[in-house]
Formats: C-alpha cells, sequence, structure tokens
C-alpha cells in the first residue's frame, strides 16, 4: 500500500497533458486492482486460517477419543487376563476335587464290599456259632461301625459332588463372560 502511495506521489512524465491522463488512469487501475487483491488475499488468509484451526481442533478431538479407546482397550486386557487367570484357577480347583472325589469313591467303594463280607461273616457267625454270644456283639458294633463310617464317607461323596457342579456352573460361567468379552 506504501509502494502505491510513493507511486502516486512521484511526478509524471511533462510529455504532455494526454500522456497524463493516460499515466493517471493506469495508476488508478493499478491501485485499485492491488487494493482488491490485497483483500480478496485478507480474506483467503483468514478462512484458510479458520479452516485450519477447526481441523486442528477436530484432530484434538479425535486424538483424544484414540486415547480413550486406546486406555479402554487396555483396561479390557488387563481384565480379560484377570478371568484367564481366574478360569485357570477354577479349573485347577475341579481337577483337585475330582481326583479327591474319585480317591474317596474308590475308598468307599472297598468299604463297601469290606462291609459286605463281614456282613457275611456276621451271619455265619451267627448261625454257626450260637453258644459263643459274646463274640457276636462286637462283631455287630464292628459292623455297624464300619457301616457309619460308610455312611460318612457317601455323605461327603455328595458334598464333593455337589460342590463340583457348582464349580462348574461357575466355570461355565466365567468362559461366557470371556467368550463375549473377547467377541466384544
Amino acid at each position: 500500500m506504501q509502494l502505491l502511495l510513493l507511486l502516486l506521489l512521484l511526478p509524471f512524465s511533462q510529455a504532455g497533458e494526454e500522456n497524463r491522463a493516460a499515466h493517471e488512469e493506469e495508476v488508478s487501475v493499478l491501485v485499485y486492482g492491488t487494493v482488491q487483491l490485497g483483500q480478496a488475499l485478507a480474506g483467503t488468509y483468514q478462512s484458510t486460517r479458520n479452516k485450519l484451526q477447526r481441523v486442528m481442533g477436530r484432530q484434538e478431538q479425535q486424538e483424544k477419543g484414540l486415547q480413550k479407546l486406546r486406555g479402554e482397550a487396555d483396561r479390557s486386557r488387563r481384565e480379560e487376563e484377570k478371568i484367564r487367570r481366574e478360569v485357570q484357577r477354577l479349573q485347577n480347583e475341579e481337577r483337585e476335587v475330582q481326583d479327591l472325589s474319585h480317591s474317596i469313591q474308590n475308598e468307599l467303594h472297598l468299604l463297601q464290599r469290606e462291609f459286605t463280607e463281614l456282613h457275611m461273616r456276621l451271619h455265619i457267625l451267627e448261625n454257626g456259632v450260637q453258644e459263643r454270644e459274646g463274640g457276636i456283639p462286637a462283631l455287630k458294633a464292628h459292623a455297624d461301625r464300619q457301616h457309619l463310617m460308610l455312611h460318612v464317607l457317601s455323605e461327603a461323596v455328595k458334598q464333593q459332588q455337589s460342590q463340583m457342579t457348582k464349580q462348574r456352573s461357575q466355570l461355565q460361567h466365567i468362559l461366557r463372560q470371556v467368550s463375549v468379552a473377547s467377541g466384544r
């Protein structure tokens, strides 16, 4: 703009009046064009600046959203790992309970067989040796103890089986949660 003012102040050639009018008109056109160009450039600059600010604002929002998603993904991974460890622990416990249950069942079968044999011997003794009544009550007491022991072990097996069923249900519930969580 200052350049244009300086050009206006410069003396024009002395050649003639007609030449002078042409120069003034050309300068006026140049000044007007330069002013319009300056205004257009200022408008374009402001428009571009506003667009850049909007784009930077959107980019900042997207980055915040991305950081939030990363945080949620990290939390999900940690939770999934925690669930996997819990599932592994429950599976190990279930195996231990199954092993214990099998062991108890084996002992129970052994005791049942011994009880049956004892009962048969008792029956033979009752029939064959009725004159020795002192030995029969002791055998009956032993058979009753064996029967009581058998009953207690049967109850323990039932409790173990109930506990195994409960743990199996919990394990299946957790596995369903893990599959739902990993399916997201």
